[in-house]
């Protein structure tokens, strides 16, 4: 095999994520590039649940199109999974069980195994599922002993005893894969042992670590599938380090706590996924008003209302950059992979630091949920405000000169729309915060032409604002079709894209991970160079297709299509290969292109650096 695709099928609340979080490590451990995705149904226990493992000496960030082998523990696992079985891949299941019944004559190896019969003997129906990891191993030619450290890891909380049984029924499993199959067996490929420290991280540890690591010492948040790892993280990170996290009644507390915290002096964040989002609008219109700096995290998941809450969607984009009666300064960002929910985090909090305003992260259920290897995590790249250790504390900008006892200007009218923000307490710095329109003290008004002057200065803080690692390009200068994406959508882009490529097409791959304020110049920089654009997102309306149309020019947006997946799963590569050849079978590509293959085509990235969170520096703009 050039990679593994395995997958874990059976009822939810019988162990199966924890059975593949086991099979990861260990590949992880061996150096392989993991990618781990789950898919659950909306209930604490029953229904068909599964977890797809994706090992490759590469680099992987997609659970990767159809399954080699199957570990089935039901026949609805079965049923369910069959049409993404590869033929001549592998079907083990509980014989113990059940009976497996297969929908057609597909040609695969179907191997029947005791596995309820082995965790019945050693006292514990569920340790079917690391017997059936024991099988695994064996089927793959690896030795079930290196599985043991990570069992002990697991469940050596429950005791020396638990961990036993754990060990046993790997090791029976493995036995009886070897007793029972005697035909060809898959191989691993080679992978040489990691360079450097790579880590097994889903997105929701990405940021909470990237909050811990940007200075974040308070969270607030609500529990909501499938953002609540990112509050059980730092319930565990943050009090050790003197912060606090605080489980809010509802989101809306949740918001308003998080944005008291933030007008206090604390680096303070909030994290949801959609409904909890919807609830947040009037505090959100709140921090804008007062220029409290906070981060908001949007987990997203699949609506409207409760909508599908463990499935796939990128469906709060409307909602993130229009969100909220009235209009105030935001900035949305939004991760393409695990590691870039880490940096984004610390470059979340250092915005908001920096123009005084709510930036809110859109990540997904595809990234905050899945489990991916990420290379060293490196603490450089975050380039917060400031240097060394006292980038780490939260940092207010106090105002210069006050009279002790009379009001400051906290809201003085400047240049680049940003005012001197004291610290409650701050001698010298009393103003009035408040969600009503206001002076320069903060004194409530509603006169005509401060109006105006607020709304300039507030509106006018991020006009400027468009750092190059917002839009990263990878292809041809002059491409015959660009993919364009956003979050959950970029593995699968990345690899239809190099798919394209090896075919001899001249194909781009845009991804814009800044949304608002838009950075429309970098964007249309390549839009403008391509023949065909097609959008791919999981959405139902094609959100950032029409956010592009709404800010670039229309000149360059006749020739853009939409590729739309709103059904709760991935996008499959083969799915936006047979759209993306579509375009191109229209296209006459250039001879030398076609006859040069892949070498004869430059891809153009931009610069290296742009991966990295760069400082802000407030741009001077007029007020007129």
């Amino acid at each position: 095999m050039k990679e593994l695709l395995w997958r874990i099928g059976g009822q939810s609340g019988e162990g199966i994520e924890s059975s593949g979080e086991v099979l990861a490590g260990v590949l992880h451990r061996l150096g392989y590039y993991v990618y781990g995705f789950r898919e659950f149904p909306s209930r604490i226990h029953g229904g068909h649940t599964h977890y797809t493992l994706r090992a490759s000496p590469r680099t992987v960030r997609h659970p990767g199109d159809g399954v080699d082998i199957l570990l089935a523990l039901d026949q609805e696992s079965i049923d369910r999974n069959w049409a993404e079985v590869n033929p001549d891949g592998y079907v083990l299941f509980d014989a113990s069980r059940f009976a497996a019944r297969f929908p057609d004559n597909k040609p695969v190896q179907a191997i029947g195994l005791p596995l309820t019969e082995i965790a019945k003997g050693l006292g514990e129906a569920l340790l079917r599922n690391v017997a059936g990891i024991g099988a695994t191993m064996a089927l793959i030619g690896l030795p079930a002993a290196i599985v043991q450290p990570l069992l002990e890891k697991q469940w050596g909380r429950k005791g020396a005893v638990v961990v036993g049984r754990n060990v046993e029924a790997l090791q029976q499993g493995w036995q009886a894969l070897r007793q029972t199959w005697t035909g060809p067996r898959p191989s691993l490929p080679a992978v040489s042992p990691p360079v450097g420290q790579r880590y097994l991280l889903t997105g929701n540890q990405a940021v909470a670590l990237g909050a811990l690591f940007s200075g974040c010492r308070f969270l607030a948040a609500y529990p909501i599938t499938p953002a609540s790892e990112i509050l059980h993280e730092l319930a565990t990170l943050l009090p050790p380090l003197g912060g606090v996290v605080v489980q809010a009644e509802d989101e809306l507390a949740a918001l308003n706590m998080a944005i008291g915290a933030g007008y206090a002096g604390a680096r303070a964040m909030t994290s949801t996924s959609g409904p909890g989002f919807s609830l947040m609008m009037e505090a959100l219109g709140l921090a804008g008003m007062a220029e409290v700096p906070v981060v908001l995290v949007d987990v997203q998941r699949a609506g409207p209302s409760t909508g599908m809450p463990t499935k796939l969607e990128q469906s709060d984009l409307y909602e993130a950059v229009y969100g909220s009666h009235g209009e105030i300064p935001r900035v949305v960002l939004a991760p393409a992979t695990v590691e870039d929910a880490f940096y984004q985090t610390a470059e979340a909090f250092q915005l908001a630091e920096t123009y005084q305003c709510p930036v809110i992260l859109l990540s997904d259920a595809a990234i905050g949920q899945a489990t991916q290897t990420v290379e060293n995590l490196n603490l450089e790249r975050l380039a917060l405000s400031g240097q060394g250790e006292a980038a780490l504390t939260p940092q207010a900008v106090l105002p210069s000169e006050s009279a002790r006892g009379e009001r400051y200007p906290r809201y003085e009218e400047t240049e680049s729309g940003v005012s001197a923000r004291p610290l409650p307490g701050q001698p010298g710095g009393i103003y009035l915060a408040t969600g009503n329109e206001h002076d320069r003290f903060g004194r409530v008004t509603d006169a005509a032409d401060n109006r105006v002057r607020q709304m300039k200065k507030r509106m006018s803080k991020l006009a400027h604002l468009s750092p190059p690692n917002w839009v990263s390009y990878t292809g041809p200068a002059a491409p015959d079709l660009v993919l364009v994406g956003w979050g959950a959508a970029t593995g699968a882009i990345t690899e239809a894209r190099q798919a394209l490529v090896d075919r001899g097409a001249a194909v781009g791959q845009l991804m814009i991970r800044g949304l608002h304020p838009f950075p429309r110049e970098r964007v249309e920089q390549w839009l403008a160079r391509a023949q065909h654009v097609v959008v791919v997102e999981h959405n139902y309306e094609g959100q950032l297709e029409h956010l592009l149309r709404s800010e670039c020019r229309p000149e360059l947006l006749s020739h853009l299509e939409s590729f739309r997946q709103y059904n709760g799963r991935p996008f499959r590569v083969a799915d936006i290969l047979r759209q993306a050849e579509t375009i191109l079978s229209t296209v006459r590509l250039a001879p030398a292109a076609m006859a040069g293959g892949p070498s004869s085509l430059q891809d153009q990235e931009l610069p290296a650096e742009t991966d990295r969170v760069h400082p802000v520096r407030l741009e001077k703009r007029s007020t007129q």
